[in-house]
């Protein structure tokens, strides 16, 4: 299991990009038994926005692994977000060096992992849309494209 506190803790300090995470993080064996206690441990709150993209990328790959009956505002959150989907199937619909977009159900989550604000191009089905923002916690209009600021994500439903 420390292999995967190196993993993760390499990607929260932004020592390598999104494309290796997902390649270490799918190479990666570990049992259930060890992911829930690395888990239970993921609750410093140094470098939060960091460690809240680690733990929702990790989550993409590894969500059948999650156990989320610890007291961690990172779980806490992800499984509020969840609450409200039906069918758990992330699908990566794009992944970059600083970005990606998943799609689970009718959720997008767009990750920005780089210093730097970024515009993207959003995926076809949701562009000139209103969604839901859980992270402004109201409805957003889109466009063609979305700025994401440095270090964050924005988890979207489509209505």
């Amino acid at each position: 299991m420390n292999q995967l506190n190196v993993i993760v803790n390499n990607f929260i300090n932004q020592k390598i990009d999104i494309p290796t995470y997902i390649n270490s993080i799918n190479s990666y064996s570990v049992t259930k038994s060890e992911f829930n206690s690395f888990l239970k441990d993921f609750n410093d709150t140094n470098l939060m926005d960091e460690r809240m993209n680690a733990l929702l990328i990790l989550w993409f790959f590894k969500y059948n692994d999650f156990n989320f009956n610890y007291e961690n505002i990172y779980l806490k959150y992800i499984e509020n977000l969840i609450s409200e989907i039906d069918d758990i199937n992330p699908q990566i619909l794009k992944f970059e060096s600083n970005y990606m977009i998943a799609k689970i159900s009718n959720f997008y989550f767009l990750i920005n992992h780089s210093n730097n604000d970024i515009n993207i191009l959003l995926p076809n089905e949701i562009k000139n849309t209103c969604v839901f923002c859980f992270n402004c916690n109201d409805d957003m209009s889109l466009g063609e494209t979305i700025v994401l600021p440095e270090v964050s994500f924005y988890a979207l439903k489509v209505y």
